[in-house]
């Protein structure tokens, strides 16, 4: 553990300072080679509407990416997660990985829109990881398509990820 970083005894979470770099597990996660393989994988992204109430979306792997300094989210546009983030309002991205879950947060800023998509920017601020010794999570939240067809579903990714670049 880092002089930066604090146990917090009553959970076995560890939580840092602001602002972050990505933790490199989670970066590697996200690189966008590997679409095919990751197919599948599901992330929540919780955020906090107009009335403070919590709202969660769930993204897939293809809406998503990390770089060093922060992670990129491909949001359907006038989406409601996308319209309280636009608002600055604070968000948290659960990542379920290597045994343990990751909770990456920060506040986002919009990068650019096209049609049917928002994309953002967001620098995280905390990093809490949620891991006990002795009790791994087994299994990260996951998802397949109903007509069968991944390729489709990657391709779309693909154009997403290649947004998100600029």
């Amino acid at each position: 553990m880092s002089p930066s970083t604090s146990p917090d005894q009553s959970s076995g979470a560890v939580e840092s300072g602001s602002p972050l770099p990505v933790p490199p597990a989670v970066r590697a996660l996200f690189e966008t080679d590997d679409l095919q393989d990751r197919f599948g994988l599901a992330y929540e992204l919780a955020t906090v509407d107009e009335d403070g109430w919590p709202r969660i979306a769930m993204l897939s792997h293809g809406e998503i990416e990390s770089s060093p300094a922060c992670i990129r989210l491909a949001l359907w546009a006038g989406s409601t997660t996308g319209k309280n983030l636009a608002a600055g309002r604070p968000a948290i991205l659960s990542v379920v990985w290597e045994g343990s879950v990751c909770y990456l947060s920060g506040r986002a800023k919009k990068l650019r829109s096209v049609p049917g998509l928002d994309a953002f920017e967001m620098i995280v601020e905390r990093v809490r990881l949620d891991a006990h010794q002795g009790f791994r999570v087994r299994s990260p939240i996951m998802f397949d398509v109903e007509d069968g067809d991944r390729g489709a579903a990657v391709a779309e990714w693909r154009r997403q990820l290649e947004i998100l670049h600029g």
